[in-house]
């Protein structure tokens, strides 16, 4: 990675985590103001809840569940992002999906870590 990447939760900024650090896998833990989303508290990683799912589904479609109600990300528009969620379906206490969005040139600029509401 050499870019910076901007970190999301259900669509609202969070931080920017500097290439220098997208290898550190604690990094990527972030902590909305109020500490909380989605009805849990922090922290909140992308990287973790992919780590702990052993097979995605893989979609060009922005984040949904009957349970979700994240913001649409800026700049996620047709061709820009993927979204990878479980491959199975899932309750509103389980369910989350991560969406990557990407530039020009293909690297992931924006990450966005959204769950169900409970």
């Amino acid at each position: 990675m050499d870019t910076p990447v901007e970190l999301y939760l259900g669509g609202r900024f969070v931080r920017t985590l500097p290439n220098a650090e997208a290898s550190d896998r604690a990094a990527w833990a972030v902590c909305p103001e109020g500490g909380s989303y989605a009805g849990r508290t922090c922290p909140f990683s992308a990287v973790d809840r992919l780590a702990g799912t052993p097979r995605v589904a893989v979609s060009s479609e922005e984040p949904r569940h009957p349970c979700a109600h994240p913001v649409p990300l800026p700049g996620a528009g047709p061709g820009r992002s993927v979204t990878l969620q479980p491959d199975v379906s899932l309750t509103c206490v389980d369910w989350f999906a991560v969406q990557l969005v990407v530039n020009d040139v293909g690297q992931v600029t924006t990450v966005n870590l959204v769950h169900a509401e409970p």
